[in-house]
């Protein structure tokens, strides 16, 4: 009877556990993608491209963008960067860069399509990919 007990409880226990674990890592996961998804729709209102000022409503527009204008965009605290042809700013996921702030820093201001696109030797995954679109800031121009 006791030796029932005890595999009964233990069982119940990793159960509870399982359960604790697999809530917590899925809630993480969808706060930070809450976040991610937040953060750049508030931190982009007034996007600077040139001598004109596009304004946005939540969410990014169709703005052209020159290198010169990107390249004003490279520190920490105000970071931009191309990939793909497209810009992003990057300034609200620094601190939760996967792979550490310095991989954003680094290329703050400059195209970072090589860096992006070759990590480790097969690019970013498709998540990634997805969530680099709610820091879009608009399309890279030919023209300076």
């Amino acid at each position: 009877m006791k030796k029932e007990l005890i595999y009964g409880t233990m069982g119940i226990v990793l159960v509870l556990a399982l359960v604790l674990f697999f809530s917590l890592q899925y809630g993480n996961q969808t706060s930070q993608n809450q976040q991610a998804q937040a953060v750049p729709n508030a931190a982009i209102s007034t996007i600077p491209t040139g001598t004109q000022t596009a304004t946005t409503s939540g969410t990014a527009s169709t703005t052209s963008i020159t290198t010169s204008v990107v390249a004003e965009h490279n520190t920490q605290t105000d970071c931009w960067f191309i990939v793909n042809g497209k810009v992003y700013n990057m300034t609200p996921f620094i601190a939760s860069h996967p792979g550490g702030e310095q991989a954003i820093i680094s290329f703050c201001g400059k195209d970072a399509t090589q860096a992006y696109n070759t990590k480790k030797g097969v690019g970013h995954s498709a998540r990634a990919t997805q969530m680099l679109g709610n820091f879009l800031v608009g399309e890279l121009t030919k023209t300076q």
